[in-house]
């Protein structure tokens, strides 16, 4: 019950924001605390699989399994181990998400060994994979994966076709995986697009209404701005000192209330942001 009340807790802060700071740039607070989740999840469905384990191992070592009714395993199995493969993917997709975004469809293509006679199954699992791709990951991370859509999607269609179609003797399979990227794309797009509607209102009730909120209502408008509207919105609100000033401050306090997290499953956070301050600083030297 601690488990779920806990699990209840993160779930309603994530959805709130309330790991998400504007004036940290890369976002580690929010990435782990959703790994985090993902994995505590994972772990219910392993001990909810282990609870179910035990009336079915106990009827097998009384009287064996003719005893056994395989309907009623597969009633009982089956939801738990497609719950466990969906959030294996959510916490999955937290980690390398612009490869993966465009390994789906190749994942796809491997699992379904004839793909090219039932193309209508290929793109309706493609559909269903992307959507949860879309659902759940925060704005940022999609935004990170359209930026790159384009480049590496080309690229990674042509390196899968010519392993594929070598291996498998199969064509059109460049095709496919680009018409994927392209599903894949729209669906993104539409949620983005949302997005960018819901910053539009909340900035015109930043501008209408800034002076008569709360503090706590001005930080959450003006984070949720940004949360949404990407880096158009960023610019605006970071650009005006008052904006800055005032959300740098609210983050400083409300940081020391969040407990920072340090696993190896952060390292790639930690790698990535240092490599990205070197990056930096060795391009100013040289400017």
């Amino acid at each position: 019950m601690k488990i779920l009340l806990e699990l209840k807790s993160n779930y309603n802060k994530i959805r709130n924001r309330d790991f998400y700071f504007v004036t940290e740039g890369t976002n580690r607070v929010d990435i782990v605390y959703r790994r985090k989740f993902w994995g505590e999840i994972f772990l219910c469905c392993f001990i909810l699989f282990l609870i179910a384990m035990i009336p079915v191992a106990i009827i097998f070592g009384s009287f064996g399994k003719n005893y056994i009714n395989q309907d009623l395993l597969g009633f009982i199995f089956y939801p738990i181990i497609y719950l466990s493969l969906i959030v294996i993917n959510c916490l999955l997709f937290t980690y390398l998400t612009s490869l993966l975004y465009y390994l789906i469809p190749v994942y796809v293509m491997c699992r379904l060994p004839n793909f090219q006679s039932d193309i209508a199954m290929f793109f309706f699992i493609v559909v269903v994979i992307y959507i949860i791709f879309t659902i759940s990951l925060p704005m940022y991370s999609l935004r990170k994966v359209t930026n790159s859509t384009l480049i590496f999607g080309v690229l990674i269609s042509i390196l899968s076709s010519i392993v594929l179609e070598r291996e498998l003797r199969l064509e059109s399979i460049s095709f496919l995986i680009l018409t994927s990227y392209t599903i894949g794309s729209f669906i993104i797009n539409l949620k983005l697009k949302l997005g960018e509607n819901i910053a539009k209102e909340v900035y015109l009730e930043i501008l209408n209404g800034y002076e008569s909120m709360s503090d706590e209502k001005r930080y959450e408008k003006l984070r949720d701005c940004i949360f949404y509207g990407g880096d158009e919105c960023e610019n605006r609100i970071i650009s005006n000192p008052n904006f800055y000033r005032f959300l740098k401050l609210q983050e400083e306090n409300r940081r020391k209330d969040v407990k920072q997290i340090k696993a190896w499953w952060t390292l790639d956070i930690d790698i990535i942001s240092w490599m990205k301050d070197k990056l930096i600083y060795i391009v100013k030297r040289i400017i």
